[in-house]
């Protein structure tokens, strides 16, 4: 009698349980963009200013708008007195969309792996008190909080 085998079946398709991110530091604040918008990063001395503007630098002839992002850390607690020596001495450059941004971060980022489980919304009134530059945040067990900018709101 021949054996009856049932068919192979597909193999089910898990959703992952992390997502890839690279995350910096502002002063004691974690923060992260998705691998794809962040183009390079690079030293300080590697840009430009711009004539008499902070908010504009060169990376050769590219300019770049330069975020800020320390005065809506403030919103979390932040304090200039818990910047350090190396405040600013990297920039991230990422895209949104056309417009290229140089973030001012402390230390190289690293690649990190977010917890899907661990990601939610930011609280509305932490949120507006932000300025909307991240809408959720995620804890990861050796950083700590991480919120996920959203470039298009900066």
């Amino acid at each position: 009698m021949p054996t009856v085998t049932a068919p192979p079946q597909s193999p089910s398709i898990a959703k992952p349980d992390f997502h890839k991110a690279i995350a910096f530091r502002i002063h004691n604040h974690w923060l992260a963009l998705p691998p794809a918008t962040v183009l390079r990063v690079i030293h300080k001395t590697a840009l430009t200013q711009g004539m008499g503007s902070t908010q504009l630098v060169y990376l050769g002839n590219q300019p770049l708008q330069v975020l800020d992002l320390r005065p809506m850390l403030a919103a979390l607690g932040s304090s200039s007195a818990d910047a350090s020596s190396t405040a600013g001495r990297f920039f991230v450059i990422a895209a949104s969309g056309k417009t290229l941004s140089a973030i001012a971060v402390d230390q190289p980022p690293i690649l990190a792996e977010l917890p899907v489980a661990s990601t939610h919304a930011v609280p509305p009134a932490q949120y507006k008190a932000m300025g909307g530059i991240a809408s959720h945040v995620v804890i990861v067990p050796q950083l700590g909080m991480v919120f996920l900018l959203n470039l298009s709101s900066i």
